[in-house]
């Protein structure tokens, strides 16, 4: 059982670098849009990009199909009737817009949507409620309307984006005529 004596691990003489100036950093391409195009060019591409997720979102409203939507409720009257007539007009009031745009954005068939609020003045009746819907999805018209968002993102936004990251022609070409003079 002899000890190895340890060596002292040897030292590796790094190579000396050099120092170099520093080179300046390219701009990535986000910089360089904002140096040709400036704010006025982000907020054109932003426009862009709202105005192909607005035609996305009514191509995706047309994937859904309304089939049947059905609502009853019953409101029971208390010892105020003016006090439910109020009520019934708020009810009214949260109920039907919304339906009405559900049933003007969504394809359905005449007649899909049923709705009944009836106030109870006598005061014997119980607060009832009922809902029912059915909804389907075609996959196609869902697909296609990916399909033209992804287009209209890479045509009018990619392209534009692209092509304002570049200087303008007009300037190299005005360079050009400045330095021959």
């Amino acid at each position: 059982n002899k000890k190895k004596k340890e060596k002292p691990p040897k030292e590796k003489k790094e190579p000396e670098k050099k120092e170099e100036p520093d080179k300046p950093k390219e701009p990535n391409i986000f910089q360089r849009f904002y140096q040709y195009q400036g704010v006025p060019g982000f907020v054109e591409l932003l426009w862009r990009v709202v105005a192909a997720l607005q035609a996305f979102g009514r191509g995706l409203w047309r994937a859904f199909y309304i089939r049947r939507l059905a609502f009853y409720m019953v409101l029971p009257g208390g010892d105020d009737p003016a006090a439910l007539a109020e009520k019934y007009g708020k009810l009214n009031a949260a109920i039907y817009p919304p339906l009405g745009w559900l049933m003007s954005h969504l394809r359905s068939r005449k007649g899909a949507a049923h709705v009944q609020l009836h106030p109870d003045f006598t005061g014997w009746g119980k607060k009832q409620m009922e809902c029912e819907a059915e909804l389907t999805v075609c996959p196609l018209v869902l697909i296609a309307a990916l399909l033209g968002l992804l287009l209209r993102l890479g045509v009018r936004v990619g392209l534009k984006f692209l092509q304002g990251s570049k200087p303008p022609s007009s300037s190299k070409s005005t360079a050009k005529s400045i330095a021959k003079n």
